[in-house]
């Protein structure tokens, strides 16, 4: 998959590797958090799923050229933010990935890139919620990594 570089030059560039070439590792101090939103040209982040009565993402949306640069800025983070509600839809099976980095052939080069860089195989994750309802069967799919949970004090 290539995109068409713009600015400076007008060039086609190949999309792997784009948003690892930026080192944003390297440009943001000590600790790197990575935060996903993403929104359809119309401004909508999530459409309610008939079938599982979930926020989804709009289809038009997901696609894996987007999902491949996702990837590679959560390979340069330290810890990832998420919601309770991701891992109760995890929990369901309708979420729409496991929280990156992926693995599988596609990822292995952002997973050999975070060795390279002296990172753990995968970044953190923070929970931001207003609720405390997470299946904690469902945590144990994440692996090692340490989970952060953030709620306020009126939290369920």
């Amino acid at each position: 998959m290539s995109v068409m570089q713009l600015y400076p030059l007008c060039r086609p560039r190949s999309l792997k590797g784009l948003y690892l070439e930026l080192a944003l590792h390297r440009q943001s101090g000590d600790i790197r958090i990575y935060a996903n939103y993403i929104a359809s040209l119309d401004g909508r982040i999530s459409l309610l799923d008939a079938k599982s009565g979930e926020q989804q993402l709009p289809p038009d949306v997901a696609n894996r050229r987007d999902w491949r640069l996702y990837q590679e800025l959560a390979a340069q983070s330290d810890i990832m933010l998420t919601s309770a509600r991701y891992f109760r839809q995890l929990a369901k099976g309708c979420a729409q990935d496991l929280l990156p980095v992926g693995g599988g052939e596609a990822y292995a080069d952002l997973l050999a890139w975070r060795r390279e860089q002296g990172m753990k195989e995968q970044p953190d994750v923070a929970v931001l919620s207003r609720s405390l309802n997470i299946p904690p069967a469902v945590l144990d799919i994440i692996g090692e990594r340490r989970v952060l949970v953030f709620t306020g004090e009126q939290a369920a």
